[in-house]
């Protein structure tokens, strides 16, 4: 195998590495924080389709939104059952929605794990 030069193991001013996906400026600044949050763990590529980035935009606003209500709601006096058992109920629906948006984006472990479907194998295949 022959040596490599110096020159060609050089870097060139114009290669940088790509930066991380921004978020967009329409999104509220919890929502943005999520969206750094969740970018920065993710690989560079994971977002680089529209429907990615609309997905994340949701999971970031819902995800923000069901976090002031869970404030307010922990914020409530005990007396204001009416109001706590409506906010409950808020908040549970905006956590079932962030987590659906969350498993279609591939966020969570269990979404990233292979399934049998993904290595052609059987559920029913005899384990030796």
């Amino acid at each position: 195998m022959p040596r490599k030069s110096s020159a060609s193991l050089s870097v060139l001013p114009g290669d940088r590495p790509a930066s991380r996906l921004a978020p967009p400026d329409h999104l509220s600044e919890a929502a943005r924080a999520i969206w750094r949050e969740v970018v920065k763990t993710e690989p560079l590529d994971a977002f680089d389709r529209g429907a990615m980035r609309q997905g994340l935009e949701r999971y970031c606003e819902l995800t923000a939104t069901a976090r002031a209500f869970e404030a307010e709601l922990a914020a409530l006096p005990a007396h204001t059952l009416e109001t706590r058992m409506k906010l409950a109920k808020l908040v549970s629906d905006l956590g079932a929605r962030a987590s659906a948006l969350a498993l279609r984006l591939r966020l969570t472990p269990a979404s990233r794990e292979r399934t049998d479907r993904d290595t052609g194998g059987s559920p029913y295949d005899a384990i030796d």
